[in-house]
């Protein structure tokens, strides 16, 4: 498996229900490329990945992070000096952070209007990939497997000497369980 795989052979294999390794070599590079297209559709880091997010204060209280979801944070900092996290139900200064909206909300703060004088340093992602991502990518491999010999070919039939072709760049249920985990920006 290569890195940023989101599946391995062996799965695809059982999916396919192929026995021999003959295929394997393809199924390899099928698989990477199908990981890189989940990873560029989503727009979003699926393996855990470092960010540092700057922002011109915090006027309101609070931030969303760029990427989610958030693992962990590794520091907040306001005009270089460090906000220590702030323990729920307590009435201390700090920050509190809601990991699947990516939100951090300051309490006890005020951190105003200061360009680039807030960052935030942590980590998003998912610590295990997605069950439903590997799915899609063993749907996309399948698909272009089926594909070898009639790229994009949906149907034929032999009388009538009729052949049809499919549009999808992927399999619809693929591109079902990726639009779960695209990120969208709020308009």
């Amino acid at each position: 498996m290569a890195a940023g795989d989101l599946t391995d052979i062996e799965t695809v294999r059982r999916f396919l229900g192929l026995k021999t390794l003959d295929d394997d070599g393809l199924i390899q590079s099928l698989v990477t490329a199908a990981s890189g297209y989940v990873n560029t559709y989503v727009s979003r880091a699926i393996s855990p990945t470092s960010f540092v997010d700057v922002f011109n204060g915090a006027p309101n209280g609070k931030v969303f992070l760029a990427n989610r979801p958030v693992i962990s944070v590794t520091s907040v900092s306001y005009l270089g000096v460090t906000i220590p996290v702030a323990l729920p139900g307590a009435t201390d200064a700090g920050y509190l952070l809601d990991t699947s909206m990516g939100l951090i909300q300051f309490r006890g703060l005020s951190l105003y209007k200061s360009i680039g004088g807030l960052v935030v340093t942590y980590t998003a992602g998912w610590a295990s990939t997605p069950t439903e991502l590997a799915q899609a990518v063993v749907e996309m491999v399948a698909f272009r497997m089926k594909e070898r010999g009639h790229w994009g070919q949906d149907s034929a039939s032999n009388a009538g000497q009729s052949v049809s072709f499919t549009q999808e760049d992927i399999p619809r249920a693929a591109r079902t369980m990726l639009d779960q985990y695209k990120r969208v920006v709020p308009v």
